[in-house]
């Protein structure tokens, strides 16, 4: 048994005696029909400078030459499995020769001078992983029966090619699509997106597209960018398209696009809101909420400019500790509905705001925003829902809010007007009613709750919770329509005034967390108003649903609301926190 190798291993040294190759050059030997391959390659090029030798000893050793990769084969034949030609000042036609190389995984003849057609046996490489041409002069149509099973990667950028763009029906591991800056014609086919759920960018820039904004770039579901600008394209932006939750970068430029369909929340947008944003002149409702965009004052000088903007929602974008714009802005006129929550955003109320005069719902929520509330926001007349919870804001309610005609005179069929709002997938447009709203909670506001609000017949919902805020509650049964009322975490004294059931709409309040006192009014809404975590912590409240005996009541010492301040104070840290 251990003689077998006997024989080969004299037959080795005899080799090794008397052969002039090495045992490490034999190892490294080309198929012949892959050097026959390489000999075309270079019958192609008019000029080249690779050092490539076709003749003596050293022609069988082409896995040692520039740009030649080699696999681990046999022990003395190998595969050439890799070319990479790129940046060699190469001349000429790319050799159909190229075609014979069965095992090439990746071929990059890039930024070189190539011209000419592309031959069609280099579509049709079973293993071919990588093909790069870009930055060539090379022409011609993509042959229609491209199969390149395999293709990761495919970049033809910067050529002169035309016809209809390649789809590689079958390719499933394709990743990257690069073909700009040539001169494909005719619509974009997002069939490429049914070949390959792997597809992460794709190019198709500053070419001769046309035709309407496709439907079908929703499949590709893996996508973080797409470029198509300095095309054609008509026609609006499809649903489909805001649905891709990777996206990162989203370049439409120079395009005829129109419409009033763009909502690109949800993303992962990063960087600036482009400058072309400029061009559209007919949009009317723009979603770019939940995304990474900085320089909110680059942002809005952009969005000004737009005559139709009616909606505008920039919630959770520049987080990095930037400041809400103070002046600058001039624009929005015909602006409704403005959202910039979420932000982290420093400063104070802009009065650039006191000249949208059509604006409807202004919410500027869940930022540090410091400084008084304006009195001019009493002026803006069509103005039905405010929220500016979760800030750091300071001083007493403007009695202008008192005065909000919208939310006086106005027609309450207002709670049904239409808005964006993500879905709990964060990523598609639906729509919602918005109850007039006066949201001021969390906050660190003081003063007393404004007998005026008494007047606002049309407000469904207020919220002064977790303020600073002290004195008795005002009689509020003129808040006709009034659906939730939240008082709690404030210095609130007094008794709960027995008016109050006659708000019949009334069913979400709370005074939790003051330090009132009196019997709980019965009757009416209060009826159902019977969880005890709406009063808790009002020691001297008595009557049902709490457990205080009303015949056995006590004097509240705490007139001024000084009983819950340490309470409150700890609770309105947390609820910052």
């Amino acid at each position: 048994m251990g003689n077998r190798g006997l024989p080969c291993f004299c037959s080795l040294l005899l080799l090794l005696r008397f052969a002039p190759l090495s045992c490490s050059q034999s190892q490294q030997s080309c198929d012949s029909s892959d050097l026959n391959a390489l000999r075309g390659v270079v019958e192609g090029l008019q000029s080249s400078d690779l050092g490539w030798s076709f003749n003596g000893s050293s022609s069988s050793d082409c896995c040692t030459w520039v740009g030649i990769s080699c696999d681990l084969g046999s022990a003395l034949v190998k595969r050439v499995i890799g070319l990479d030609l790129s940046n060699k000042s190469l001349k000429g036609s790319v050799s159909s020769s190229l075609g014979d190389l069965d095992q090439l995984k990746q071929l990059n003849l890039s930024n070189n001078s190539l011209n000419g057609s592309i031959p069609v046996e280099l579509f049709h490489l079973p293993l071919l992983e990588l093909l790069d041409l870009s930055m060539n002069m090379l022409s011609g149509l993509i042959p229609a029966e491209s199969n390149l099973p395999s293709i990761r990667l495919f970049n033809i950028s910067a050529n002169s090619f035309r016809g209809t763009h390649p789809i590689f029906a079958g390719s499933s591991n394709l990743s990257v699509y690069d073909v700009s800056s040539n001169s494909f014609s005719g619509p974009v086919d997002t069939g490429i997106c049914n070949s390959s759920d792997s597809i992460q960018v794709l190019r198709f820039s500053a070419n001769m597209l046309s035709g309407e904004f496709p439907v079908g770039f929703g499949n590709c579901s893996s996508l973080s960018e797409l470029s198509l600008d300095a095309n054609g394209l008509t026609g609006t932006l499809p649903d489909d398209l805001f649905t891709l939750s990777s996206l990162t970068k989203l370049n439409l430029q120079g395009n005829s696009l129109s419409g009033t369909s763009l909502n690109l929340g949800g993303n992962n947008l990063v960087g600036e809101i482009p400058s072309s944003f400029r061009n559209f002149t007919s949009l009317a409702m723009l979603g770019l909420y939940v995304n990474n965009f900085s320089n909110l004052f680059s942002a809005l000088q952009i969005l000004q400019s737009l005559p139709n903007l009616t909606y505008v929602l920039l919630d959770e974008n520049f987080r990095d500790g930037e400041l809400m714009p103070s002046e600058g802005i001039q624009g929005f006129a015909n602006t409704e509905f403005l959202s910039i929550s979420d932000c982290s955003l420093s400063g104070s109320i802009p009065p650039w705001l006191a000249n949208l005069t059509k604006l409807k719902s202004l919410d500027i929520s869940s930022n540090y925003l410091s400084r008084r509330i304006p009195s001019w926001l009493g002026n803006l007349d069509s103005l039905f829902y405010l929220d500016f919870s979760s800030n750091l804001l300071t001083g007493e309610i403007p009695t202008s809010l008192t005065r909000l005609r919208s939310l006086m005179y106005g027609n309450s069929s207002q709670d049904i007007v239409l808005m964006f709002e993500r879905n709990s997938s964060g990523k598609f447009l639906q729509y919602s009613s918005l109850r007039p709203s006066i949201i001021l909670s969390n906050n660190k506001l003081v003063g007393s709750i404004l007998p005026g609000f008494n007047t606002l017949v049309n407000l469904h919902v207020l919220d002064l919770s977790f303020n600073d805020i002290s004195g008795t509650i005002p009689d509020l049964s003129g808040m006709s329509n009034l659906e939730s009322l939240d008082l709690s975490h404030n210095h609130l004294t007094g008794a709960i005034p027995p008016s109050l059931s006659r708000l019949h709409f009334l069913s979400n309040f709370s005074v939790a967390y003051n330090n009132l006192s009196g019997q709980i009014p019965t009757g009416g809404q209060f009826d159902t108003l019977n969880d005890p975590s709406i009063y808790m912590d009002n020691y001297y409240l008595c009557g049902p649903p709490t457990v205080n005996n009303c015949s056995k009541e006590e004097p509240n010492p705490y007139t001024d609301g000084e009983g819950n301040n340490e309470r409150r104070q700890l609770g309105h840290t947390l609820e910052q926190g």
